[in-house]
C-alpha cells in the first residue's frame, strides 16, 4: 500500500468524504481534481478507514463519531457492490456526548453552541 495513504504527523489515514482511504489529506484533493470528483475514484475504492483511524474533516476521536462513519463507510459498501453511484458522504455532526444506559440503552446529548453574549442574554430573559 502506498506510504501517502497516512499522515506521518499524526499517523491518521486519508480519507475521502465517502470514507475510502486516500492518498492525499482530506482538506487537499488531488491534484487536477476536486474533491467531489475524487468520491468514489481512489486507488483504493474498497478500503475504507473509520474512528480513530481516519483524518475524518475535524470529526472528534468518540465511539458515536465512529459509528456514523461506519454507517456512511457501510452503505457505500453496499453502493459498490450494486454498481450505484455516487456514493455518499460523511459530513461530522455537531458534538455530543454518549451515555451507555445499560445493554440496550444509550442517551445522546448534543451540545448546543452560545457566544459569552448569546448566553448572558439567554440567562437575562
Amino acid at each position: 500500500m502506498d506510504a501517502t495513504t497516512v499522515d506521518p504527523e499524526t499517523s491518521l489515514a486519508h480519507v475521502l468524504r465517502s470514507m475510502q482511504l486516500s492518498t492525499s489529506k482530506p482538506e487537499e484533493p488531488l491534484e487536477g481534481t476536486t474533491e467531489e470528483h475524487q468520491i468514489g475514484s481512489t486507488q483504493y475504492p474498497h478500503l475504507f478507514a473509520i474512528g480513530d483511524a481516519a483524518d475524518a474533516f475535524g470529526a472528534i476521536a468518540a465511539g458515536h463519531t465512529a459509528h456514523w462513519q461506519a454507517e456512511v463507510a457501510a452503505r457505500n459498501v453496499l453502493r459498490l457492490i450494486k454498481g450505484e453511484s455516487p456514493l455518499e458522504k460523511y459530513k461530522p455532526g455537531p458534538p455530543a456526548i454518549k451515555v451507555s444506559l445499560g445493554l440496550v440503552r444509550l442517551s445522546i446529548s448534543y451540545t448546543i453552541m452560545y457566544t459569552k453574549t448569546d448566553y448572558v442574554s439567554f440567562v437575562e430573559t
